[in-house]
């Protein structure tokens, strides 16, 4: 049985501001953070949070790290990216849509 891979967007609701997670039962857990919509502050802050993290791709339109099957890690870097890159407070108001 082959199983496809699943897209989910994790969105503040508050700011529209979003990272995106990929992946399948077979396929690792990746995290996407698209930096195209992303202000030059957030940019700068963005280079900052993950220029020393472990397993970070920089592509053309976003940064993606392979989490494996390290789920709790990739919920706290989503938690991270909210309060650090994007500057949202205590009072997430998190929005989950799959694709």
């Amino acid at each position: 049985m082959e199983t496809s891979g699943c897209f989910v967007i994790v969105e503040d609701r508050s700011t529209n501001k979003f990272v995106q997670f990929y992946g399948s039962t077979s396929d690792p857990l990746m995290f996407d953070v698209p930096f195209v919509e992303m202000t030059p502050e957030e940019i700068t802050r963005a280079e900052a949070f993950f220029q020393n993290r472990d397993g970070v791709t920089k592509g053309d339109l976003s940064y993606m790290m392979d989490f494996a099957r390290e789920v709790n890690g990739a919920a706290e870097t989503a938690i991270a990216v909210f309060r650090e890159v994007y500057l949202i407070d205590n009072d997430l108001d998190l929005d989950l849509k799959e694709h």
